[in-house]
């Protein structure tokens, strides 16, 4: 079996799966056991110098389903409400999500703390600050700005609502400054990095996952995280791994079908009946709407 190196070269292209990167993301900076990760992560990104871990209070809406995201690493530190996000694949769409899980964190911090809003003394929050980790195969800078007024269908200087998103690439040899900074980020890309070379040497999901973690041990990558959790990392891949195949599965026979029952009525039509068929196949299924997104994203990145 092909195995890791610790040589870097330029990434190369390959479609891996979207979610797998995002449960792991969190797995290692979202768990209780290892806040001292999150908080060097927390610094990297704002160019502070905490060091008591304990302070940093993890704020997560587990059943977040309703809007997909189920991934998120949400914590509270120095009067600061953070939303930290992986994503496999660039969507436009970060800051209206973005929107949703605020408004929901900060319902929840309001009856949390017994803030009255109806007093006339001010109610005070914190801050809301909103990254996301890059790691897809789209060549994009090292930084971005996501705008929640970029999808106003009518943009206007005095709009109301504004929400920013910071967007973070971090793709091995990306953000050299912030991953020096903060070790288990660089770590972390180090390893996807090594999956998505084994994959690119033609090895198989299972066999380049585990060759991947082979590396990480010999090279002691996050201390010692990748053989003590050695089963559940290669589960945690492999198991959404095959989730995105069965789902892209059932896209695929939706549009197969639709478009033979859409044929007759010209090519055009026949693929607005395939897409439609295949949609509504995944919604039976019990798919939400974002994880159809999810899915069409993941096979219009594949076909690019």
């Amino acid at each position: 079996m092909s195995t890791a190196t610790g040589s870097i070269s330029a990434s190369p292209t390959v479609n891996v799966n979207r979610e797998y990167k995002d449960r792991l993301f969190k797995a290692i900076f979202g768990s209780p056991e290892h806040k001292e990760y999150a908080l060097s992560l927390y610094n990297a990104v704002n160019g502070s110098h905490y060091t008591n871990a304990d302070e940093l209070d993890l704020y997560t809406i587990e059943d977040a389903v309703y809007m997909g995201m189920k991934n998120d690493l949400s914590f509270i530190f120095d009067a600061t409400l953070n939303l930290y996000e992986n994503q496999s694949s660039y969507n436009p769409n970060m800051p209206l999500r973005g929107l949703f899980y605020f408004s929901k964190q900060y319902e929840k911090y309001v009856k949390l703390n017994r803030l009255n809003l109806h007093r006339t003394v001010l109610q005070k929050i914190p801050a809301p600050r909103y990254i996301v980790f890059y790691n897809g195969d789209r060549s994009l800078p090292d930084r971005m700005e996501l705008k929640l007024s970029d999808a106003f269908i009518n943009p206007v200087d005095d709009a109301a609502l504004e929400l920013r998103t910071v967007m973070l690439n971090i793709n091995f040899g990306q953000n050299k400054r912030i991953m020096k900074l903060c070790a288990p980020l660089n770590d972390y890309s180090r390893f996807i990095y090594y999956v998505k070379m084994n994959q690119s040497k033609g090895l198989s999901m299972q066999d380049a996952v585990e060759a991947a973690v082979d590396a990480a041990i010999e090279e002691n990558l996050l201390d010692g995280y990748f053989e003590a959790h050695r089963a559940e990392v290669t589960g945690m891949i492999l198991t959404e791994y095959n989730e995105e195949e069965v789902h892209k599965g059932w896209f695929q026979d939706g549009l197969e079908r639709g478009l033979e029952q859409g044929r007759e009525q010209g090519l055009e039509q026949g693929l607005e009946k395939g897409i439609q068929k295949a949609v509504d196949g995944m919604r039976a299924a019990g798919l939400s709407d974002e994880q159809i997104a999810a899915v069409m994203a993941s096979i219009a990145e594949e076909e690019q």
